[in-house]
């Protein structure tokens, strides 16, 4: 690990607990735990877990940023506006990371591989080492969007968005962009009971594509993801319930040789990845934390639905919301959890306003 990544993760982790115990102070030690949070922290302990059991150690300081934000999800109370720091977040890394290819090519981009292009003829790589890396983050902005009121300013910004994402050469990301443009035309067009049929559609669609291309994909496509996704079928005995843990794939395939170093981070597929890390015990976890959000978020509108349908789709190819260390793409998870607890804490406040109304209305 570089220093500046320990950098980052004791920036990271230092802002989390300063959060949570400014919040301990404020509501007097009380402790609010909401379940949503407390699923994935159940995840990301049954990864540890497996880690344990299969030769490893219990937890890494990467291990520890990310149980500690997802922590911050589960315990402290939640106001309107992450949608914007991932808004904020997403526009960042654009500028800087186009404004560095446009300026140093050698920096920011590299050749194109012998199966792999941009229409430019180079793969941008912005501020990010490779292109998918850079190419999902801005892939992730884009359902935050929807949250934005202001229609005109928020469908130029996606459309530049996707446009930026087809330039830099990512295949996996513009799965993405499909879906968020599908949430995009229902909300447009669709009146609201189709729409949230339509939304619904997309997004267990999406589910239906992560179950089942391990199952079907030839051996040798997908740049040999097929062989990443057999990996998950080494799990016996505890394994099968717990996940043989967050570590295991660097540390028992990557380091044998059996598979690319650069490959080691995640299976390349969601469903796949948290049923490597967690196993299945793990795996319901993930599948009910994904429901209830997906609920809370439907209540608010088709488009909503594409805070998850979104990391869904790109989960096919990819793993976008690691259940194992904190990673590039952790904002996502947190900003999504954030948004859908923040939007029904505003829903129960707005029950208990018409309530308190209607009593004092009935005590008059």
């Amino acid at each position: 690990m570089s220093m500046l990544e320990k950098l980052g993760l004791l920036g990271v982790a230092g802002m989390s607990a300063s959060i949570l115990i400014q919040s301990l102070i404020r509501d007097g030690l009380r402790l609010r735990v909401n379940g949503t949070g407390s699923l994935i922290v159940g995840v990301l302990c049954l990864g540890a877990i497996g880690n344990l059991l299969t030769g490893g150690p219990l937890a890494s300081q990467r291990w520890l940023v990310l149980a500690l934000a997802v922590a911050l999800v589960a315990l402290v109370p939640h106001s309107r506006g992450a949608h914007l720091g991932a808004i904020a977040f997403g526009g960042l890394v654009l500028v800087a990371s186009f404004a560095l290819a446009a300026t140093s090519e050698q920096h920011g981009t590299r050749a194109c591989r012998f199966d792999k292009c941009g229409p430019l003829d180079v793969l941008i790589t912005g501020i990010y080492p490779n292109e998918n890396a850079l190419a999902l983050v801005l892939a992730l902005t884009l359902p935050f969007l929807f949250l934005v009121p202001r229609r005109g300013a928020r469908d130029a910004l996606m459309l530049l968005i996707g446009v930026d994402i087809w330039l830099i050469g990512s295949r996996t990301a513009l799965l993405g962009v499909a879906a968020a443009a599908a949430y995009w035309c229902i909300e447009r067009w669709a009146v609201r009971r189709v729409g949230m049929i339509l939304g619904w559609l997309v997004l267990l669609g999406g589910v239906a594509a992560e179950l089942l291309l391990p199952l079907l994909a030839a051996p040798n496509s997908f740049t040999g993801r097929p062989q990443l996704w057999q990996l998950a079928a080494t799990a016996e005995g505890a394994s099968v319930i717990v996940g043989q843990g967050w570590g295991a794939l660097e540390r028992r395939f990557a380091e044998g040789g059996r598979i690319e170093g650069a490959s080691a981070y995640s299976l390349h597929n969601q469903i796949v990845d948290v049923y490597f890390v967690a196993g299945g015990l793990g795996l319901i976890f993930f599948a009910i934390f994904v429901t209830q959000v997906s609920v809370r978020l439907g209540s608010y509108g088709a488009a909503s639905l594409s805070l998850v349908a979104v990391p869904i789709w790109i989960g096919v190819l990819e793993r976008p919301w690691s259940v194992g260390q904190v990673d590039w793409l952790t904002w996502s998870l947190i900003g999504t959890c954030l948004v859908a607890l923040s939007q029904a804490s505003t829903g129960t406040r707005q029950v208990r306003k018409e309530i308190r109304n209607v009593r004092v209305a009935l005590a008059d």
